[in-house]
């Protein structure tokens, strides 16, 4: 082999993988976008990010692209209640939230919500019995199987201290609730 074909195949790669990054920019580039937003929502926390590699995009071979990324925050008054934010990546980035009622001494058990379910499915109750909405008038509720809870967000929710993203999440609600002057 000599120096000529050794520069030609460097070459190749070179263009190959460059071509292949540029057209994996908008991927790239979504989970810095995603963690940029989890700072404009108070008390949430990171919890997951799943990635992917391509078999026709060698850049994913060796740095393999986001493409989901999900935050939580808790429910300011009820303890094993949490708020799944799970930021998705596609031709049109989309957003599914959850509400996971958590059990930490069965968590198999948690029972997940959502914003899609028919108007049949049982609702999220709060503190005083109350379906929860948001502020659009939407109703959490109940899927109708819930999926186990990831190893991961169990070990986040049931064995770290959530304090201070609680706190953070009842001071932006009584922020926003208190009327203008």
């Amino acid at each position: 082999m000599t120096v000529k074909e050794i520069g030609i195949g460097i070459g190749v790669a070179g263009a190959m993988f460059g071509g292949s990054y540029l057209h994996e920019w908008s991927a790239y580039s979504f989970e810095s976008r995603a963690m940029a937003g989890l700072g404009s929502v108070q008390g949430a926390r990171f919890l997951n990010k799943l990635s992917s590699i391509d078999i026709a995009s060698p850049a994913t071979w060796i740095w393999p692209t986001t493409d989901v990324v999900d935050f939580a925050f808790p429910d300011p008054m009820m303890s094993g209640r949490f708020y799944v934010l799970s930021m998705l990546r596609g031709a049109s980035p989309e957003e599914a939230v959850f509400l996971i009622d958590v059990d930490c001494d069965e968590p198999e058990k948690a029972t997940w919500y959502d914003l899609k379910q028919p108007a049949t499915a049982y609702p999220a109750r709060d503190l005083w019995g109350e379906p929860v909405h948001t502020k659009s008038g939407e109703v959490y509720r109940q899927l109708k199987k819930s999926p186990p809870l990831p190893a991961k967000w169990q070990q986040e929710f049931c064995h770290t201290d959530w304090q201070t993203e609680r706190q953070a999440v009842g001071e932006a609600a009584f922020a926003h609730s208190k009327p203008s002057k």
